[in-house]
């Protein structure tokens, strides 16, 4: 969970995910029995994953939270304020040198914690062309302790948050995360584990998608990781993790479970050169096993004799870096990513993304903008208009923060989403105006 999520990037996972949803509902309804289009329906939920991507490369690679000591960690927060967890620089110290940060130094336990209220605008409150909008309070915090005595690293941290909407309760979103962290350092390889929990409940007609036949779509995940970060020379870095992800929805009478477990692998080379300059290239191997979700035949349609839905990851990333000062930034990314349907490709899906984002501080000033565009083209999946379904997605954000005094920072911004599609009915653009107050304790 990040802090609003990390500038607002969250808009870009969630928003995805709608429109998904609508797309694929809408098209099962016309093409399928009434059953089978539930089924089809429900099974976008699957697709969530692939905009997953949209945030983490929008804000650069984001590392779960409480993984400690990664060299490709991002920058710390505003001066006078701990990282959020999740967010960029969470638990990581800046470097001051074209090497990654050495081990941090031994210290007993300590304690951090940081409450935040924020109020906003969001201009469509359920991502259609008839735009209705909304303003909304956002309510949340975490709490982080951890102990490092130079070798092992422990660590807990809990967020919580709340978004309230003022007409329209049925968006409103609540969401809690819960990570347990170890790590112990072996010479120049430091190795740990993760445990982790999310739980979020989003309801039916907000971002998650408002055509689809549920209530809620109130969900609690758990995973389970291992790390390793390799220091192969001063500059070069080796870094792996593999993990196990099960996702478990609350169930609806008469539809199909959403629930699915995943696992991945990943690879990473991450080489610092002087002024502070990095490259990162990562390659990504991960599959998708739904529990009882049927695939679906090349046409859309379902057969009761359908194997569950598989969908295996291939994915890709570079990225280039330059940091200046305690926060200052300049990234780019690209990334390509492709999802196969194991049974005949009707998920089947091409994406790819590139990002840039500058991160500028100005004494008790810190000014941020980026912006990310997502091109994504299923192989066979039906638009609603006789070809496949093609999606456009361009994200734009800008930010301005100040420290007023230790520990408390006012912050506002406006994040600008719109998507262009093939689907009938499916281009929209969200606009989100926010201003909060920070408090680290």
């Amino acid at each position: 969970m990040d802090e609003w999520g990390e500038r607002g990037h969250g808009i870009l996972f969630a928003l995805v995910g709608g429109s998904i949803f609508k797309a694929m509902f809408r098209n099962a309804g016309s093409r399928i029995r009434p059953r089978a289009g539930a089924l089809l329906a429900a099974r976008a939920a699957g697709l969530l994953a692939l905009a997953q991507l949209l945030p983490l490369v929008a804000a650069g690679q984001e590392q779960p939270a409480g993984k400690p000591g990664d060299p490709s960690g991002q920058p710390p927060p505003a001066a006078g304020a701990p990282a959020q967890p999740g967010a960029p620089g969470a638990g990581k110290a800046a470097p001051t040198r074209a090497a990654p940060p050495a081990t941090p130094q031994p210290e007993g336990w300590r304690f951090l914690a940081t409450g935040r209220a924020d109020v906003g605008y969001d201009t469509n409150v359920f991502q259609t062309e008839s735009a209705t909008g909304d303003a909304f309070t956002q309510l949340g915090g975490w709490a982080a302790v951890s102990r490092n005595d130079g070798r092992t690293l422990l660590r807990g941290r809990v967020d919580v948050s709340g978004k309230l909407y003022g007409r329209f309760s049925r968006a409103d979103e609540y969401e809690g995360l819960l990570d347990l962290t170890g790590a112990r350092q072996f010479g120049p390889l430091r190795a740990g584990a993760i445990l982790g929990g999310t739980y979020l409940d989003i309801r039916a007609l907000d971002r998650e998608g408002n055509l689809l036949p549920r209530s809620n779509l109130t969900s609690l995940a758990s995973r389970a990781m291992a790390f390793g970060d390799l220091q192969v020379t001063r500059t070069l870095y080796l870094n792996g993790q593999a993990l196990y992800r099960y996702k478990n929805y609350e169930e609806t009478p008469d539809l199909t479970s959403l629930d699915y477990g995943e696992w991945s692998g990943e690879l990473a080379l991450s080489q610092y050169f002087p002024k502070r300059i990095s490259i990162r290239v990562e390659g990504l191997l991960g599959q998708r096993d739904y529990s009882d979700l049927q695939a679906a035949q090349a046409t859309g349609e379902i057969l009761p004799a359908n194997p569950l839905l598989q969908l295996r990851r291939f994915q890709g990333e570079a990225r280039l870096r330059k940091r200046w000062g305690a926060n200052g930034m300049l990234q780019a990314t690209f990334s390509l990513r492709r999802y196969e349907d194991l049974y005949q490709d009707e998920m089947s899906s091409d994406q790819s993304t590139g990002t840039l984002r500058l991160r500028h501080p100005m004494g008790a000033w810190l000014f941020e903008v980026g912006g990310a565009f997502v091109s994504r083209a299923f192989d066979l999946r039906d638009s609603g208009a006789g070809e496949p379904l093609e999606e456009e997605y361009l994200a734009f954000d800008a930010h301005l923060e100040r420290t007023l005094w230790a520990g408390a920072r006012l912050s506002g911004g406006y994040d600008l989403f719109r998507r262009s599609t093939n689907d009938p009915d499916g281009d929209y653009t969200v606009g989100t105006w926010q201003l909060g107050l920070a408090h680290a304790f």
